[in-house]
């Protein structure tokens, strides 16, 4: 699922292209209900297009 809302709700620009900035979190579930049931669940995080960190079950990863 992706969505601009967030950064609407805080007056950012939310372009969703390529060579736009991507900080986001991919988290590995087919659902939202799915995200919000598992938690902590697995999930990769990137800033600025870049893979900073991520869990893997119940372990933190950082790169």
């Amino acid at each position: 699922m992706v969505t601009t809302r967030a950064a609407n709700m805080v007056g950012k620009d939310a372009t969703i292209a390529v060579g736009a900035p991507a900080d986001l979190v991919v988290h590995a579930a087919p659902t939202i209900v799915q995200v919000l049931r598992n938690l902590p669940g697995r999930r990769l995080n990137i800033k600025s297009g870049r893979i900073v960190g991520g869990q893997e079950g119940a372990h933190w990863c950082i790169r």
